[in-house]
């Protein structure tokens, strides 16, 4: 298949009108625009615009079908979760009928709309869906724990990663001295080198920061999900010089999608 005339992204702010053939649902080739070879099969692009597909570093698929829950701003994600979790109550009584399968498949769909083929599902990936043509590649080689306060295993789930593997967790989601101490309890346990992944770190300081990028760890950054849980987000952390990338977290926090964080990221 040739995809014709349409502009392709070539660096950050460039684009070239190109054709681009497509074997075998990969793209094969890229070439200035001319006729196609007979009987080729085409599709006219002209007037559109194609991106490489976005990356979403964090989000909770099977959450997405579920309106936003709290009530206001909270000191920590802790204090949001006991919050909000009413199993029994409306809306998460109707939500939780519903098979995770098709859950996890309408969060698949969520990020293929929004221009998103990578994701990282911080929750067990061990759903049968995922191997059968789900809508997004769902990465597999990375060990995760959800937090200090809800995972008590976490040191032993960092000592079983992988050594080449990436470790990821929930830290520093909040605006309470606690979280702020969360980095410190963690390098304690020993779970902190350069392959630890921190999500929100919105409670770490220059101080927090520094030890952060000593040990070599980067960032994941949920802005809509931070503004709407604490009413605030990273500040000093996007000049750090830590690496930093942007997840959408879900829809029982955050505003949208991928690109509804890229849009408050901007602002």
């Amino acid at each position: 298949m040739i995809l014709r005339g349409a502009r392709v992204a070539v660096g950050p702010d460039e684009a070239e009108k190109l054709d681009v053939e497509v074997r075998n649902g990969r793209i094969y080739d890229m070439r200035k625009p001319s006729t196609p070879p007979k009987g080729a099969e085409t599709i006219d692009l002209g007037g559109h615009l194609i991106l490489p597909g976005l990356i979403n570093a964090h989000d909770h698929l099977e959450f997405n079908l579920y309106p936003r829950l709290g009530r206001g701003r909270y000191p920590n994600a802790g204090a949001w979760s006991r919050d909000v979790y009413r199993p029994d109550e409306s809306p998460l009584r109707e939500h939780l009928a519903i098979p995770k399968s098709t859950r996890l498949l309408w969060g698949g769909l969520k990020n293929l709309l929004s221009g998103v083929t990578t994701v990282c599902h911080h929750n067990p990936r061990d759903q049968p869906i995922f191997d059968r043509n789900f809508p997004v590649r769902v990465l597999e080689q990375f060990g995760w724990a959800h937090s200090l306060e809800f995972s008590p295993d976490l040191a032993d789930r960092f000592r079983a990663t992988p050594a080449d593997w990436p470790f990821i967790l929930h830290l520093g989601e909040g605006v309470d001295r606690e979280s702020k101490r969360e980095i410190f309890r963690l390098d304690w346990l020993g779970a902190r080198d350069g392959r630890t992944i921190l999500v929100h770190a919105v409670a770490l300081g220059s101080r927090e920061l520094r030890l952060a990028k000593q040990r070599g760890a980067a960032l994941v950054w949920c802005p809509s999900s931070n503004l709407f849980l604490l009413g605030r987000t990273l500040n000093g952390a996007l000049s750090s010089g830590i690496p930093i990338a942007l997840g959408s977290d879900s829809a029982i926090t955050a505003k949208g999608d991928l690109l509804d964080e890229i849009r408050v990221a901007r602002q």
